[in-house]
């Protein structure tokens, strides 16, 4: 299988665990779709999925704090666990992923400068070059 596919049999295998619909045959184009779906749907970081953890940001947003100051607060707490490490940036995300909802508008109200949406760093590119003076 792997030299006619160029490809493990474990890939192999997870794909049509993943895009094979019960008792029907795998098909590319509906495996394709399903694919997309999956990537266009926001997840949050496997950090904020621990309980603790995203109450504790929470708690912190709503006391005023910046996603700067817990992510620093929480690795001067916690030096050595580093499952409690956090970015500023993964708390940027895991708000911003919310759905809407009474939750993500208190929280997003408790940030400093509560814009709506968030725009993320654009990689490689310079600020300065785009716009002409």
């Amino acid at each position: 299988m792997k030299a006619v596919l160029g490809r493990t049999p474990s890939t192999v295998s997870r794909e049509l665990a993943r895009n094979t619909t019960r008792g029907h045959p795998y098909r590319t184009c509906t495996a394709q779709t399903q694919a997309a779906a999956r990537a266009r749907q926001p997840r949050r970081s496997r950090k904020l999925a621990d309980p603790w953890l995203w109450q504790y940001v929470q708690t912190q947003l709503t006391q005023g704090c910046s996603p700067e100051q817990i992510a620093g607060r929480l690795r001067h707490t916690y030096p050595d666990d580093m499952s409690k490490h956090l970015s500023a940036e993964t708390i940027y995300v895991g708000l911003y992923v919310l759905p809407r909802g009474a939750l993500r508008s208190e929280l997003l109200a408790a940030l400093r400068q509560a814009r709506k949406a968030h725009q993320p760093r654009a990689r490689g590119t310079d600020p300065a070059a785009r716009s002409p003076i």
